[in-house]
């Protein structure tokens, strides 16, 4: 009998908690975490849009006076001691709302040439823009940069014939070029962003780290991928994550409770209560916030198969690129149901060179609105 109410007492203890921790404690904690099962309602899709926008336009004013305290570009675009180990390319064409341009190329321009600067990285670098607007208007934005930065342009006197080209095969072509372009001053590495995307601040800290400590061959390395796929699911991966969350949740109880807890049975059932507990916490805060945590160190960063999606910023090695420029020319033709990512993935699988994606994410996207789309419906993805 006594045993009979221990047992209940210690249930009870554990419903309390699990009440604290999921009614009272989590949704005090998380409401603002945007992929939480316990977002807050005010993060309505007009509060999220509202966000994004203002906090653009304060990045890009500070942009803006970054590039102010700029050098008139007067040195060329490689050493005189010859080819870059990196050479970064941001593939650009004109973004327009009405007669505004958006702003996001200088920032996107803006966050790698600071980066370049002050980067402690022992390795050369370079950075110029791919312009490949096809007009008939100009691209405003480009052109003021130009005072800056090397540009270098696709359609120097326009295009009617690729202006009215499908976009998908378009994107296609330009991003040829711009490969083919930076594969002219570099034998190593090339880094290509598109215009709406911001490198974050350890960018070649995390890179280093995994050149020096990389093993195995590799094709390329995506560095941004939509943080509204990077949840926990049902595939292996994730389970596999989970699966030693609640190992290591396990242990750690079994020691704690091993100090003052000397009843082996009782040990193991809130060992294992405990880890569940531990689960069922880091599903509701969201696997996009928890491994947002690995950034407090490089080492912490970690590869995981190509997504086979997603192409705002590839590290790519330069051997394979080689490969890559005469395919995506001569071979691929890319449309709304084959754009530039599933030709990218085709070609890598028939080589079988291996891609990664590296988490978290070392890129920002930035791009809430397209010239093409218009407002995206995934604002989440322009506030993590």
């Amino acid at each position: 009998m006594i045993r009979l109410s221990a047992c209940r007492r210690s249930c009870f203890r554990w419903i309390a908690a699990y009440v604290c921790v999921f009614i009272i404690v989590m949704p005090f904690l998380a409401q603002d975490l945007l992929y939480s099962v316990y977002r807050s309602t005010k993060w309505t899709h007009v509060t999220m849009q509202e966000r994004v926008l203002d906090g653009h336009r304060q990045a890009l004013l500070e942009a803006e006076v970054y590039l102010r305290t700029l050098e008139w570009r007067s040195k060329p675009l490689v050493p005189d001691d010859g080819l870059v180990d990196i050479i970064m390319v941001v593939v650009t064409t004109r973004r327009v709302v009405g007669s505004r341009t958006l702003g996001y190329l200088t920032r996107t321009i803006a966050a790698l040439s600071r980066l370049t600067r002050n980067s402690g990285w022992p390795a050369t670098k370079q950075l110029f823009i791919c312009d490949v607007n096809a007009g008939p208007a100009a691209h405003i934005e480009a052109d003021r940069l130009r005072q800056y930065f090397h540009v270098h342009v696709r359609f120097p006197n326009g295009s009617a014939s690729a202006a009215i080209l499908d976009p998908f095969e378009k994107e296609k072509q330009d991003y040829a070029f711009c490969l083919q372009e930076a594969l002219r001053f570099t034998m190593k590495y090339v880094l290509i962003v598109e215009d709406d995307a911001v490198a974050q601040e350890n960018l070649f800290h995390v890179l280093s780290r995994i050149l020096r400590t990389a093993t195995y061959s590799w094709s390329h390395l995506k560095l941004y991928y939509p943080e509204r796929w990077q949840g926990f699911s049902t595939d292996i991966r994730t389970l596999l994550e989970l699966t030693s969350l609640f190992g290591i949740a396990y242990v750690i109880w079994t020691a704690v409770l091993y100090i003052g807890w000397r009843k082996q049975q009782k040990k193991f059932r809130h060992s294992v209560t405990g880890g569940v507990l531990v689960v069922l916490l880091a599903l509701s805060i969201g696997r996009q916030h928890l491994i947002e945590l690995k950034q407090v160190s490089p080492h912490l960063y970690s590869l995981s198969p190509d997504p086979a999606c997603c192409s705002p910023a590839i590290f790519y090695n330069a051997e394979f690129a080689r490969q890559l420029v005469p395919y995506l020319v001569n071979e691929a033709q890319c449309s709304n149901t084959y754009p530039l990512d599933m030709a990218l993935t085709s070609f890598v699988n028939w080589l079988q060179w291996p891609g990664y994606c590296i988490e978290p994410n070392l890129f920002r996207h930035i791009g809430l609105i397209s010239t093409m789309k218009g407002y995206s419906r995934y604002v989440e993805d322009f506030l993590m």
